[in-house]
C-alpha cells in the first residue's frame, strides 16, 4: 500500500498510456505475479490536475473485503484510505522442547543403562 505515482496507468485495463518503461515494466511484474490492485478510483487531485490512481493497495492474495475513501488528512493533496481485510489470526502450534543444557551428560554416559 502506498503512493506510486505512476500517474499514467489506466487501472481499468491494466495499461500504461504513454508506454513509460517504468510503468510498463511495474504492470508487466504484477501480472506477472498475479497481483491485484484493489484502489478504483481517484486517490489524488487537486486544483486543475486530472484526478488520478496514485496510491494503490495490492496483494497477491484475496484479501481486501473493501476500501473506503476519505477526506485527505490536514493539507494533503491525496484521498485517505481504509482498508478492510479477511485476515484472521494464525495461532502457531509450540512443541516442547526439552532443555538439554540442565542435563548431567557425564553421569549419564557413565550410567550402565545408556549404552544398553
Amino acid at each position: 500500500m502506498g503512493d506510486f505515482n505512476f500517474s499514467d496507468t489506466e487501472w481499468d485495463n491494466w495499461t500504461a498510456v504513454h508506454n513509460n518503461p517504468s510503468n510498463l515494466k511495474f504492470l508487466n511484474t504484477l501480472q506477472d505475479n498475479f497481483f491485484l490492485q484493489y484502489v478504483d478510483i481517484p486517490t489524488r487531485g487537486s486544483g486543475s490536475g486530472v484526478p488520478r490512481i496514485l496510491d494503490l493497495v495490492i496483494s497477491n492474495t484475496e484479501i481486501v473485503t473493501s476500501t473506503e475513501y476519505l477526506a485527505p488528512l490536514g493539507k494533503s493533496d491525496h484521498s485517505s484510505l481504509v482498508v478492510y481485510t479477511n485476515l484472521q489470526e494464525q495461532k502457531e502450534l509450540t512443541v516442547p522442547m526439552p532443555n538439554y543444557s540442565k542435563g548431567q551428560l557425564v553421569n549419564m554416559t557413565n550410567s550402565d543403562n545408556f549404552w544398553n
